[in-house]
Formats: C-alpha cells, sequence, structure tokens
C-alpha cells in the first residue's frame, strides 16, 4: 500500500510596509486588467470577421475577469497575513 504524504504549509512573514505598499496598487493594477481587457475584447469583437471574433472577444474578457480576480485574491492573502 501506498503511503501518503500530507503537505506541510510554511508561513511567511510579511513585513507592513510591504503590505501597505502593494495592497492599494493591486487594486489599481486589477482595475487596469479589466479597463484594458474590455476594450481589446470589444475591439476583436467588432474587428474579427464572423463567431470567431466573438468568441476570441469573449475569451478576452474572461482571461481578463480572472486575472483581475487573481489579483484581488493576491490582495486579500497579503491583508490576512498583516492581521
Amino acid at each position: 500500500m501506498a503511503s501518503s504524504k500530507k503537505g506541510t504549509f510554511q508561513s511567511v512573514e510579511v513585513d507592513d510596509e510591504v503590505v501597505n505598499k502593494w495592497a492599494p496598487q493591486l487594486v489599481k493594477l486589477s482595475w487596469a486588467v479589466i479597463a484594458i481587457g474590455v476594450v481589446v475584447g470589444y475591439a476583436v469583437w467588432l474587428l474579427v470577421d464572423g463567431t470567431t471574433g466573438e468568441d476570441v472577444g469573449a475569451l478576452i474578457w474572461v482571461l481578463s475577469f480572472s486575472g483581475s480576480v487573481a489579483l484581488m485574491s493576491i490582495r486579500q492573502t497579503l491583508l490576512a497575513e498583516s492581521v
């Protein structure tokens, strides 16, 4: 029978000044990712012919919103470490 190894997580100390520097920047970066993704997705939607343009435009929107969620998750993790 194979032995199972349980993963251990290592806690990392994050300085308060690092959190105070990066938390607001990640919010701004998240909004920038959304704005750029919406504009680029809409441009692709209009400029590429047929359903391919619609599909790629929608994919760009999904990727930009996913990137924004990832950035906000990193922010929340930083803020949780500073408490």
